[in-house]
């Protein structure tokens, strides 16, 4: 079979990997995750208004209707201000946005990825990541989410609570998994957010293990079992490297 004609096969999360190393005859398997390439962010700023920043386009099946359900029912009950914001940067597919936010939510173009990092460290108070569970198989990580973690920014994740996305969150402490139904929790995690800025707060981030994720660190994984297991390969990959 196809996996059989590889001498490492890599993927990015941990279910995959379990699964490749058991239909592969030779087990040879590697995690490697796209990572964060940008300096950790240790300090923290605070917008004017509480804003929340989606970057990235939606797909089929992934949409921020149960977000802005939580959002409306939020502002209704006085527990957020009519003010907030929701900003949505890069998507260029036509969402449904409630008449009760249309003043609330702003969408702004397609930005490349050095202006994303920026705008995600200086222009919002919370990061936003949607991934429907029915949109796809278990232990898919969102590039998205692994480019939010240096930021010092609470994430928050509708997504799978039982899959990789919320093992993350937990693992760093660099935010909130909630399922994508579940209105209610979605509205607790908003809350959480909205006390973090309200009160000046950043999430209590374990770096130790947000680095982890580094770009650099996670080739450095590649590169590790290549010198060790194929060392030919190895020197061959950190010539290309450099």
């Amino acid at each position: 079979m196809t996996l059989d004609l590889s001498d490492l096969l890599l993927s990015v999360s941990k279910p995959i990997v379990d699964d490749l190393r058991r239909d592969s005859s030779h087990g040879r398997v590697l995690e490697i995750c796209n990572g964060y390439d940008y300096p950790e962010v240790y300090g923290s700023c605070f917008q004017e208004k509480f804003t929340m920043m989606y970057l990235g386009r939606f797909y089929p099946g992934i949409y921020p209707d149960n977000l802005f359900a939580a959002y409306v029912e939020l502002i209704d009950e006085g527990r957020l201000p009519a003010d907030c914001v929701i900003k949505i940067v890069g998507n260029p597919l036509k969402i449904d946005i409630p008449d009760a936010l249309r003043s609330n939510v702003v969408e702004l173009p397609i930005v490349d990825h050095d202006e994303a990092v920026r705008m995600s460290i200086e222009e919002c108070d919370a990061l936003l990541m949607i991934y429907s569970r029915r949109a796809g198989r278990k232990g898919v990580y969102s590039g998205k989410l692994l480019d939010y973690l240096a930021t010092n920014k609470p994430i928050l994740a509708i997504s799978d609570p039982g899959d990789v996305v919320c093992y993350l969150l937990g693992h760093t402490g660099a935010g909130y998994a909630v399922d994508e139904d579940d209105i209610p929790a979605i509205k607790r995690a908003v809350m959480e957010c909205y006390d973090l800025w309200l009160n000046k707060r950043a999430m209590p981030r374990d770096w130790d293990r947000i680095k982890e994720f580094r770009r650099s660190r996670q080739v450095g994984i590649l590169l590790d079992y290549l010198a060790e297991n194929m060392p030919g390969a190895a020197g061959r990959a950190a010539y290309n490297k450099s």
